[in-house]
């Protein structure tokens, strides 16, 4: 074969072994990890199952300033 076959083989060679070696020196860098809060989602349990407690918990449940806060979206909305 001719010379420059062997002297361009012997490149691509050392090429190969060069970035291989450089490649297998790198450190593992892993992804960084997000710290995710953890969520509670467990349902809130009543302590007493009667019609009185669940009654309660029904009118402590504020519907009263739905209206204002509706009139609040309603005026956001027209001013688009």
């Amino acid at each position: 074969m001719n010379k420059n076959f062997y002297i361009i083989a012997t490149v691509i060679g050392v090429a190969v072994v060069v970035g291989l070696s450089f490649w297998m020196m790198q450190p593992n860098v892993s992804a960084p990890v997000e710290n995710t809060p953890v969520v509670n989602t467990e349902p809130q349990v009543l302590t007493e199952d009667t019609t009185t407690s669940i009654n309660q918990s029904i009118d402590g449940i504020g519907l009263d300033e739905l209206d204002g806060e509706f009139q609040q979206v309603d005026s956001d909305i027209n001013s688009l």
